[in-house]
């Protein structure tokens, strides 16, 4: 038996007993919900958006696909975290803020008030807060994806505006997308059971996930399935959220023996549920630690690849170029985030000799 691995797609959701997720409206993928709310932007006179430079390309693509006006407002690196640059100048009938990694709760409360009092229309994407209340932070939309905190392949979409938000019944296109993630997630299943040793099962599992993406960026307007959407209601959310803190905080034990990675936020806020613990890698080393993990079985992603839509000034770009995610979720002990720790210590000495 292989020693455990860490990080890549998720095989199973954690259930428990208590409904979690209420007043939210089901779709297919993140990026589904979210054309739910442009359309319904578009039938009430907005024309144009303003985005984070800092961003999936799939937050771009659904805005271009209905043909709405797109333009990007910058993301700074501050000592302690990311700065927004939003203010009287910025372009837009509506703006699309991020809660990068669940760290930011705080200041886009304020930022959503200021815009608010602007005359402006906010819509926020909890992707990276799925279990953040939506409620508390006053936008008139938001939505966001399960599928990169478990195993459910959802997404949802919520607000002051959710009961007009158009629909989408599940199509063929959907029934083939979940079809394959199900497929992944079994066969993914079997080669964790088996130790991680099946070299056929992993290219196998990665084959199965990879044209399940390639379906959903050609085709998301649909509904999820029934199966998901109980999984979804049936989250066991104080476990995952426990977990996953007690994981990052482990993570921040060590960034003091560290130099060439730090923390991208200085401090975890005290309500933060963290999809991942995001680095800064100095120098221009970032790829160079990642492939350090990976061929150790550590699989850390970044956020995000940089793609023909992005419009990026320099200082967003850093972005794209520095940060590795430390996988921190529920499927994972705190011994294990030991260890991935002890193994970036081990490459920055084998770095700095």
């Amino acid at each position: 038996m292989s020693e455990k691995e860490i990080g890549s797609e998720f095989w199973r959701a954690e259930t428990g007993y208590e409904p979690f997720a209420i007043g939210r409206r089901t779709y297919l993928a993140g990026r589904t919900a979210l054309t739910a709310i442009i359309l319904d932007l578009k039938q009430h006179g907005v024309e144009s958006v303003c985005l984070p430079e800092y961003c999936c390309e799939s937050m771009i693509e659904p805005f271009l696909r209905q043909d709405m006006k797109v333009d990007f407002y910058p993301v700074w690196k501050t000592q302690t975290g990311l700065e927004l640059s939003i203010d009287g100048s910025i372009g837009g009938d509506a703006v699309l803020l991020v809660d990068y990694f669940g760290f930011m709760a705080e200041e886009l409360r304020g930022l959503i008030q200021y815009l608010k009092n602007n005359g402006i229309i906010s819509i926020l994407d909890l992707t990276h807060a799925v279990f953040a209340d939506e409620r508390s932070f006053g936008a008139e939309y938001a939505f966001g994806s399960y599928r990169k905190w478990t195993g459910v392949e959802a997404g949802f979409a919520s607000g002051k505006h959710t009961q007009r938000l158009p629909s989408w019944e599940l199509n063929e296109a959907g029934r083939k997308y979940l079809s394959l993630r199900t497929r992944a997630r079994s066969v993914k299943s079997v080669f964790v059971a088996g130790g991680y040793c099946n070299e056929s099962l992993r290219r196998e599992q990665l084959k199965l996930f990879k044209q399940a993406e390639e379906l959903l960026d050609r085709e998301y307007l649909s509904d999820t399935d029934d199966d998901n959407k109980k999984r979804m209601l049936s989250l066991d959310a104080v476990r995952i959220k426990t977990i996953r803190r007690e994981n990052a905080k482990t993570i921040y034990r060590y960034f003091d023996e560290l130099k060439l990675c730090r923390p991208l936020f200085s401090k975890m806020p005290e309500a933060s549920i963290p999809l991942a613990v995001p680095v800064w890698v100095a120098d221009g080393k970032r790829d160079s630690l990642r492939t350090f993990l990976r061929e150790k079985g550590v699989f850390c992603p970044t956020h995000w690849p940089v793609s023909a839509l992005h419009k990026v000034g320099q200082d967003s770009l850093t972005f794209f170029e520095n940060e590795l995610s430390f996988v921190c979720d529920q499927r994972y002990e705190i011994s294990d985030m030991m260890r991935m720790m002890e193994m970036v210590k081990q490459w920055e000495m084998n770095t700095s000799a």
